[in-house]
């Protein structure tokens, strides 16, 4: 059985190689449609160079008017148009790792799922127990996290077999799917599997993906109902915060991913289904100064043309003499 994933990307260079090397244990081939400037692309490349099957897309995000689903579904269409094939796609975000122990009992499952119906797994959230994953090499996910507990919302993703890839649209965040031929929402099978979440691994990546996710829902011409809820909710926290997380605020955040307010929450000692791995591209640091002159350059408050807008800045940021 061959498995290939597909992940819309950005800027998740702490963790790319962990999504690679960990996930790799039954995925054959990673479909990324990558939209980095951090050091992202860089190491998928490096992986590639050790032997891993990445493929890289580009995808003109403006054609699904910034609608993931819709992206997704576009981009499987074309791989199956020129000629790929798979028997599932996985659409994955980076932070996602199912909990697959035996790849063997994970593809049974998959073929007792009946013609015309998608496979689905719950989400299993995880937090973080310290606050330097970033500069960790060894097994860096397995020693720096426990599983929440209770999960709370339950949310699904879903799995989708080679044949019935071409004829769905995804829902935003590949919860779902509805069948373009009879416009009716797609039946899923529930998995054992589960589907285990990392969306918070330290306090510089949250703060960055915040702002910059931010900037991009706020310049997004068509929004579905409902959508980047969490991403304001995290900025408000992170104004209360004074934008300064200590690992007990970084938790709490971590604790309330998509829960907000709904609940007491523990962490467990369930041990995690992850194998000892070895990190080896460790991410170059970015600095907040760069943050912001990406996000001033690209905002949707910038007023002229990408070009004569850098020059502005570049010119505010020079050195001056005294």
């Amino acid at each position: 059985m061959k498995i290939a994933s597909i992940s819309c990307i950005k800027n998740e260079a702490d963790l790319i190689e962990d999504f690679v090397r960990i996930n790799s244990t039954f995925i054959d081939t990673f479909v990324f449609i990558d939209d980095s400037s951090d050091d992202t692309s860089l190491i998928l490349k490096k992986l590639a160079h050790e032997g891993f099957k990445i493929l890289l897309v580009e995808q003109d995000n403006s054609e699904a008017e910034y609608q993931q689903g819709l992206l997704i579904s576009s981009v499987i269409l074309n791989l199956i148009q020129s000629g790929f094939v798979c028997d599932w796609f996985l659409p994955l975000d980076c932070d996602e790792f199912p909990t697959v122990t035996n790849k063997f009992h994970f593809f049974d499952e998959l073929r007792k799922i009946p013609a015309g119906v998608l496979g689905a797994y719950k989400w299993e959230t995880y937090v973080p127990t310290r606050l330097d994953f970033d500069a960790i090499s060894e097994s860096p996910l397995l020693n720096s996290f426990k599983k929440r507990n209770p999960e709370g919302n339950i949310f699904y993703k879903i799995v989708i077999p080679f044949n019935l890839a071409a004829e769905v649209i995804l829902d935003p965040g590949s919860h779902g799917a509805i069948n373009i031929n009879t416009h009716i929402r797609c039946n899923a099978q529930e998995l054992s599997a589960r589907l285990g979440h990392f969306p918070i691994r330290s306090a510089s990546q949250i703060i960055k993906k915040n702002l910059r996710a931010v900037n991009d829902f706020l310049s997004k011409k068509n929004k579905v109902v409902g959508e980047g809820l969490h991403v304001y909710r995290t900025l408000r926290f992170l104004h209360e915060c004074r934008y300064s997380l200590t690992l007990d605020k970084l938790q709490v955040l971590s604790l309330e991913y998509a829960n907000w307010h709904s609940g007491e929450y523990s962490l467990t000692d369930q041990p995690l289904w992850i194998s000892p791995y070895k990190k080896i591209y460790m991410p170059r640091q970015i600095d907040f100064n760069d943050l912001l002159y990406e996000m001033v350059e690209k905002s949707w408050l910038n007023p002229r043309g990408n070009a004569e807008y850098s020059a502005l800045i570049n010119e505010f940021l020079r050195p001056q003499n005294n």
